[in-house]
């Protein structure tokens, strides 16, 4: 099966996308198929430029054609569509092609890191060695069936096994240990070739904001960049006004309009993309300028900057229309590598009389400092976390699950609770009582 170059740009990402979404439910054998062409082809779409990268994928998606039956059946449509017959020749091919763009790019590789974690170790025989000395230190950790198991790669593996086979199924095996993952995962790279481990591909323009740094080789974390969350909202809305912009932008050094101080909106950032979600209480968000859609989130409150060594990130406004009169809560959070680096909380106050607009001013910012990601990309990330956010007037809580790990859980509301009265107030009953036997306690 050929897959015809020109119709790549249009295929590729709704073909990934319909895998992706019926994976759990597709047959074992036709999974492994799948994540062997990802293993085999992910390398080649990274190295090669936005351009050659089409023929990449092409080859990627010939790989398919013999389990198309057991694919949905648009996927099947697609890759149907794309086939070249015996009777079409190179040269029509090639000068049919058109490149896929380097945001697409940046999207493929993405979808294909969801299939299957395709890197490459960067010294596969030395890094099974210090993982299999490793686990065998701690091996008493282990459950009995993971001991039993780990025990029987062990045997294969020291009587001339595959390195790499062997790192993969005891990342698969021991997924919940820490060390062992982040010893495994200091050693990946993106492609198979030791000098890209601390280069810049330079694959993507900057002068657009597109980039691919989160793909940079984990190796090296990089320089600490310090860098500053300027924020800029009213802190009076009227009920009528539409589409507020909620400005956002991320500085080398702090900005005089930014309603944040110097201090709460520091950051200790990496080269590389960064992501800024808006929770916004009782907000329509009707939209946002600036920065770019990020990957595989559909919501309308993330937006995606790339942090540079010598620019500050492009500015982001969040359109905000308000629902209902009252003091709302706006919460930003700001992600790097799939983690959390900051949070900000602002409070504003929605109104129905025009007249109280003549004292508005800028937003009192609350912040919420998290830990820097020290090593970059190279950091193991949450499975899932949960975010509770209190509504401006304490009596309601919001949910919020993120799972940089799966397409189920992307910044997604998951719901809210009206309180009874404000958990301060209903928790000091509670706490008074070990309070005051404390007290009593200390003057026996």
């Amino acid at each position: 099966m050929n897959f015809a170059a020109n119709a790549v740009p249009d295929a590729i990402l709704p073909i990934l996308d319909g895998i992706l979404a019926t994976w759990s439910g597709l047959p074992v054998a036709v999974r492994e198929v799948i994540e062997n062409a990802v293993r085999e082809h992910g390398p080649d779409v990274f190295k090669a430029s936005s351009p050659q990268a089409t023929s990449q994928v092409s080859a990627f998606l010939n790989t398919l054609w013999p389990v198309r039956n057991s694919l949905p059946s648009d996927v099947r449509r697609l890759l149907e569509e794309g086939q070249v017959g015996a009777q079409a020749s190179v040269t029509n091919r090639i000068t049919g092609m058109r490149p896929l763009s380097a945001e697409q790019q940046r999207l493929v590789l993405a979808r294909m890191r969801e299939i299957v974690d395709f890197r490459v170790y960067d010294d596969p025989k030395s890094l099974a060695t210090q993982v299999d000395a490793l686990v065998t230190a701690f091996q008493k950790r282990l459950t009995v069936d993971e001991r039993r198991e780990w025990q029987t790669l062990h045997d294969a593996y020291a009587a001339g096994g595959d390195a790499t086979a062997y790192l993969r199924a005891v990342e698969r095996l021991l997924a919940g240990y820490r060390k062992v993952q982040d010893m495994i995962e200091a050693h990946k790279l993106w492609a198979p070739t030791p000098v890209l481990r601390n280069l810049d591909m330079g694959l993507f323009p900057s002068a657009k904001g597109v980039g691919l740094t989160s793909f940079a080789p984990t190796a090296s974390a990089g320089p600490e960049l310090i860098r500053y969350a300027n924020i800029n909202f009213p802190n009076k809305v009227l009920l009528t006004e539409k589409r507020v912009t909620l400005l956002i932008q991320v500085t080398r050094e702090h900005q005089d309009w930014s309603v944040t101080s110097a201090d709460e909106s520091r950051m200790t950032l990496k080269l590389g993309p960064l992501t800024i979600v808006v929770q916004a209480e009782d907000f329509e968000l009707d939209g946002a300028l600036g920065g770019r859609a990020v990957p595989n989130v559909e919501d309308k409150n993330a937006r995606e900057v790339d942090v540079v060594a010598e620019a500050d990130c492009d500015p982001v406004a969040f359109l905000l229309t308000p629902q209902s009169a009252g003091i709302k809560k706006i919460q930003i959070d700001f992600y790097q590598f799939k983690r959390n680096i900051l949070s900000l909380s602002l409070q504003t106050t929605v109104t129905v009389d025009a007249a109280e607009l003549h004292d508005r001013a800028d937003v009192e910012i609350r912040p919420f400092s998290m830990e820097s990601p020290e090593r970059g990309a190279a950091a193991p990330i949450p499975d899932l976390e949960l975010r509770v956010i209190m509504s401006a007037d304490r009596t309601k809580l919001f949910y919020l699950l993120h799972s940089a790990k799966t397409r189920e859980y992307s910044f997604k509301s998951v719901g809210q609770v009206d309180l009874k009265t404000d958990p301060q107030t209903f928790l000091k009953l509670t706490f008074d009582k070990p309070s005051h036997r404390i007290r009593e306690t200390a003057t026996l």
